[in-house]
Formats: structure tokens, C-alpha cells, sequence
């Protein structure tokens, strides 16, 4: 018989139980666990459950309710580290211990970085006790937390404080996966910032650099990391050099075949003469850019990292602008039927407008990465229609050909997966709910005119424009110019 008995006392001062009591014993393969979090928590169930597992007969259904049980336990622990964390904190204000990050690194036998995230989730908990409940409740993860932390991490004090208590914030991570909600804490806190994030993306280029070194056995390492204008750049760069060789050599899409492209890139020398770069695209809505930013506010590069609406402004004094009607109203060909196997531009730029990255569950491979999958196959007949089309990871890409897995797609742009046993997976709404809207509004058919809109004297525009061309979700896409530009960089990868 084994016993385990642990007080762990917690001060009243922070709005916080008196104390947890966690008895576990075990005889056999019984096991009796407790706690005193009032009846909420989870833990004794859990941990008898996974006390219990018998793992030669366990299924798929076993294994996820295992997961479940591991995901609730840490969860208290979690919930149980912070409490401890911000009482270290207040003891070391009377000179007595070495606070939230030093006690966490030596009794916590974690390493620097491990501390400071748990230092930051127990001040998130301090800002927010809220916070600590939901995650001793198995409400949100510890990776919540964290997104939290780091979201606010560039706020001076009152800000910070504002975020951690934003009840908007509170809901989306109860509902939401970690990725999605880590943008919104970012977007949140970009708002609350007094220059619109200027100062990170200052702060980003302070710590931009690049390191180089040669290893004992020759091989020469490079180490750097950069700001999001500086990378999107980069990375675009790459990219495109690296689909190049691929296609010229039949090389796969790898990290082996991506150096070889930097080092390409490098002796060729881009941007040595002109239109010799790829082109960048940056990403941005029409109220965000004309008004600042607002509660569905995109500003960002094409893979997705945050920039501030005034360097997007500045960029766009020496670029071609691309204003992204997702209805097709401004000329743009969003509707090629049968005539294009492969998206178009104009198409890509508006998937761009609405996926950040894959649109499958949770993945965060960027668009850039991705390529364009026809919901109903070409080979069926299926056109190249913005409604038949959405952007995959190669990853996911393959699951739903090789691995029989089906994707369905409302007009409001829900995605629906299916299993290849045909069990439902997930339904997956589109991001922007604004935007959805507008999609299925614009997508209802309209009755037919008798004659054509009157026009108002002074060469006004004329009544009855369309809602979609003065929609708030409209994007634009910025890219600058490259009228050289190969086709296969802009269609990269699609089959």
C-alpha cells in the first residue's frame, strides 16, 4: 500500500481557497483521490480513472477519454503551480524567498524559459482569479493561459490588467482552441495599445539578428529571427526560390531543398536588378485602414503575423493595391467554372482574404503553405469556383484524398468533415462571423431589374449599389509590383 499526503497552504490575500488537500492511495488497482475544491474539481475521478486504465483493451474512445482525464489533472496542478507562484511572489515583497520565477526554477526543477511562462500564468491568475478557476475546472488549458500572458506582455501595467480581464476574452477561451484564441488575445491587445502596436513592431526590429558559425565537423549554421515586415520578405524570398528548384529539379518540398534555395537566392543576388523579387502581400480591411484598428480588425502579413495598420499604410505608398470583393463585383474573375483547373490570382487573394491558414480543424500551417482543394473534384466535374474552393496544408491535403476523409462547404463557408467511416468529425465556422454573413447575403439570388440604377446629378455613383461593395469586411491584398513574377510562385503547388 502506497500513501501520499500533501498540505499545500494558499494566502486568503488573493481571493483564493485557504488550502488544497490531495490524499491519493492506492492497494491493488484501487484508488481513492481528494480534494477540497468544493465539489468542481475533477481530479479524484481522474485520476482514479487513469489509475484504473487497463491499456491492453483500451479503443480509440478509451484513449480520448484517458486524454481528457491527463488534460483535467493538469489542469488543477496548473491552477494549483500559479496559486503557489503568486504566494512566493508575495512573500519575497517581505524579503523572503526568491519569488514566482526563482522558486518555480529551483523547486520547480524547471529550466529559465519553463519558469517565466509559469511566473506569467500565475500573474495572469493574479490579475484575473477567474482565470485560476477555469483552469482548475478543465475550462481552458494551461496553453490559454500562456497565449494570455504573451499577448499582454508589451502592455505597461493598467493595460495588461484591462486585458487579462476582458470578459470577451474570458468566453472566447472557454470555447475556443488555443490558436485562434492566442490571435484574438493579440488582436485585443494591439487594440489597447496606445500606438496601434507601432512599439512592438519597433521593439521587433531592435531584436531582430542573424547569427552564423561553423561546427567542428564543417557544417556552417545559421541562427537569426526577424521582425514580420523583414521576414514576410524573407520568407517570400524563399519560398518562391525554393517551389523554383523543386519544380526545375523534382526535388520534394523540404528544409534540404529551402537552404539550397537561400543559398540560390544569395548567389544570384535578389533584388540586384529589377523586378526581381517575389512579390510581398500584405493584408488589410478597408475600416481597419481608413478608421484604425477595431474589434475585427486584419492587418497582417500573408502568413498571418501582425502588423501595425501605419507600416501597412506606408507600404502602400509604393505598391500595386488589390481591393478583395469577395462577391466578384469589382471585375475580378472569382468564378473561372470550367475553364481554370488552377485558382486564379484573384482567387487566391480572396482565400487569403478569409483563411490566415488551413482551413482544417486547428491547423496553423499558413496559407502560404497551402494548397487549393476543389470540394467537389475537378475530375467530377467541379468547377474552379470560389465556392468550391478552399486551402490546405499538404498534410491535410493528402487525408482528404488518400485518406477518404470528406469536406463540405456551406455558402456562409462552414466547413463540414466528415470521417472516412462517414462518422461526423467537425463543423468548423468560418473565422469572421461578420464576414460570413456577408457571404451568405451576397450569395442569395437577386431579383431582376426592369431598368438600370438612376444616377445622381454631379456624376454621383448611382442608388442601389450592391451592399458587398461597401461591405466592412472587404480586404485588401498589397502586393508590390512584379509584372515578371512566374505564375508557378502565385499557383504554387496546386493540384
Amino acid at each position: 500500500m502506497i500513501r501520499f499526503v500533501k498540505y499545500l497552504p494558499i494566502s486568503l490575500g488573493v481571493g483564493l481557497r485557504e488550502g488544497v488537500f490531495v490524499s491519493v492511495s492506492s492497494e491493488g488497482s484501487r484508488v481513492a483521490a481528494s480534494c477540497n475544491c468544493g465539489g468542481v474539481c475533477q481530479c479524484p475521478d481522474a485520476v482514479r480513472s487513469l489509475a484504473d486504465l487497463s491499456w491492453a483493451g483500451l479503443d480509440v474512445a478509451g484513449v480520448e477519454a484517458a486524454v481528457e482525464h491527463v488534460a483535467a489533472v493538469r489542469g488543477w496542478v496548473s491552477s494549483v503551480e500559479a496559486r503557489l507562484l503568486i504566494k512566493a511572489d508575495l512573500l519575497a515583497q517581505d524579503g523572503k524567498g526568491a519569488g514566482a520565477r526563482g522558486t518555480a526554477r529551483k523547486h520547480g526543477k524547471r529550466s529559465s524559459r519553463g519558469a517565466q511562462k509559469s511566473a506569467d500564468r500565475a500573474g495572469a491568475v493574479n490579475a484575473n482569479p477567474s482565470l485560476g478557476d477555469d483552469l482548475n475546472n478543465g475550462n481552458i488549458s494551461e496553453e490559454h493561459l500562456d497565449a494570455l500572458a504573451s499577448a499582454g506582455k508589451d502592455l505597461d501595467d493598467k493595460e495588461r490588467n484591462q486585458l487579462f480581464n476582458d470578459p470577451e476574452l474570458g468566453d472566447a477561451a472557454r470555447r475556443m482552441p488555443v490558436e485562434p484564441f492566442s490571435k484574438l488575445a493579440r488582436q485585443k491587445a494591439a487594440q489597447r495599445a496606445k500606438d496601434e502596436g507601432e512599439s512592438k513592431l519597433a521593439a521587433q526590429k531592435r531584436a531582430t539578428n542573424l547569427r552564423v558559425w561553423v561546427n567542428k565537423d564543417g557544417m556552417h549554421v545559421v541562427n537569426g529571427q526577424f521582425d514580420p515586415e523583414t521576414g514576410s520578405k524573407l520568407f517570400r524570398a524563399i519560398d518562391a526560390e525554393t517551389d523554383t528548384l523543386a519544380q526545375r529539379g523534382g526535388l520534394p518540398l523540404n528544409d534540404h531543398t529551402r537552404a539550397h534555395a537561400l543559398a540560390s537566392l544569395i548567389h544570384r543576388g535578389v533584388g540586384a536588378g529589377p523586378n526581381t523579387a517575389p512579390p510581398e502581400i500584405l493584408v488589410i480591411d478597408a475600416a481597419t485602414l481608413t478608421t484604425g484598428l477595431h474589434a475585427h480588425s486584419v492587418s497582417e502579413t500573408s502568413s498571418g503575423a501582425a502588423l501595425p495598420p501605419e507600416t501597412i499604410r506606408r507600404a502602400m505608398c509604393n505598391c500595386t493595391i488589390n481591393h478583395v470583393l469577395l462577391s466578384g463585383l469589382d471585375g475580378q474573375v472569382l468564378n473561372a467554372g470550367r475553364q481554370n483547373r488552377v485558382a486564379t490570382r484573384a482567387q487566391r487573394r480572396a482565400l487569403r482574404a478569409m483563411y490566415a491558414s488551413c482551413a482544417f480543424d486547428n491547423c496553423t500551417a499558413s496559407f502560404d503553405h497551402c494548397q487549393i482543394h476543389h470540394i467537389t473534384p475537378w475530375e467530377q466535374l467541379g468547377p474552379t469556383n470560389l465556392a468550391n474552393l478552399i486551402p490546405l496544408c499538404s498534410h491535410h491535403h493528402h487525408l482528404v484524398h488518400e485518406g477518404r476523409w470528406r469536406l463540405d462547404l456551406r455558402l456562409d463557408r462552414t466547413l463540414i468533415i466528415t470521417q472516412p467511416d462517414g462518422q461526423h468529425y467537425k463543423t468548423i465556422p468560418l473565422a469572421s462571423k461578420h464576414l460570413a454573413q456577408h457571404l451568405t447575403k451576397t450569395s442569395r439570388p437577386k431579383k431582376a431589374r426592369n431598368k438600370p440604377p438612376e444616377r445622381k446629378p454631379g456624376g454621383s455613383k448611382p442608388t442601389g449599389v450592391s451592399p458587398a461593395a461597401t461591405a466592412p469586411d472587404r480586404g485588401r491584398s498589397i502586393s508590390k509590383p512584379n509584372p515578371t513574377a512566374s505564375r508557378d510562385h502565385l499557383e504554387r503547388r496546386v493540384r
